[in-house]
């Protein structure tokens, strides 16, 4: 299992941070949160295609989670993947 969980987990977390800055109390915050990740992995489980794959199922063009997305691409989401694997990503000095 690994490390991988712990990586989850964080992200949850930081949803979760999310959520409270927006007002949701703990228990919407949990309830929306593992409903949410629940269904995405329920998603590519039923899938056999790439874990990208369901991104262009869910988000229409032009859409807010098209946006949301591209905003995390933006953010230091996107040298995460590089990162876990020990290498800087582009613009990431070593």
């Amino acid at each position: 299992m690994g490390a991988g969980p712990a990586y989850v987990c964080f992200l949850i977390e930081e949803f979760a941070a999310a959520s409270r800055g927006l007002g949701f109390d703990e228990a919407t915050t949990s309830e929306l949160l593992l409903e949410t990740f629940y269904g995405s992995l329920s998603l590519l489980e039923a899938s056999v295609r790439a874990p990208s794959a369901p991104l262009t199922e869910i988000s229409s063009p032009g859409s807010a989670t098209e946006r949301a997305i591209a905003a995390l691409e933006q953010a230091a989401v996107s040298g995460t993947r590089s990162t876990l694997c020990g290498r800087p990503s582009a613009g990431q000095r070593s």
